[in-house]
């Protein structure tokens, strides 16, 4: 279903607390993020965070405990609080985010059950007719000497 439907739906980073007001609490909001690891090497990774409760957008991303800032165009984090949802989802100070990754509604997956039943019904179809066509073949005749 998801070559018909895709499952995902991409926004820019400067609509993020818009599309978690419009997300459900509890729905899956993957944020690609861009920046250094604790290394300091490049890293780019898409952090999956939980949708918590809450009035709307902003009040949301403060209780995943993410705190985020706009610099130069870009969305930058500043603190993901301790033990907060944001933290358990991996991204750290000073790192961008690049991409939203929103989900969709989505048909239900038994509806591939349609297609597949046809298909065995047309096999099982074809299949008697080619047996009838055989049967009439398999008759034996007694053979004159």
């Amino acid at each position: 279903m998801d070559l018909l439907v895709p499952p995902l739906q991409s926004s820019p980073p400067a609509q993020l607390t818009q599309v978690l007001g419009d997300l459900q609490p509890g729905q899956e909001l993957r944020l690609q993020i861009d920046g250094l690891d604790e290394v300091g090497s490049p890293r780019s990774f898409v952090a999956v965070l939980a949708v918590p409760e809450g009035k709307d957008g902003a009040e949301r991303l403060a209780n995943a405990g993410l705190e985020i800032t706009e610099s130069e165009g870009q969305i930058v984090i500043v603190t993901a609080a301790f033990d907060s949802v944001a933290e358990k989802a991996g991204p750290v100070f000073d790192q961008k985010i690049t991409g939203l990754m929103v989900p969709t509604a989505q048909a239900w997956k038994q509806l591939m059950f349609i297609p597949a039943l046809a298909l065995l019904v047309m096999i099982g179809w074809l299949q008697r007719r080619r047996s009838g066509v055989e049967g009439e073949g398999r008759v034996s005749k007694p053979v004159e000497a």
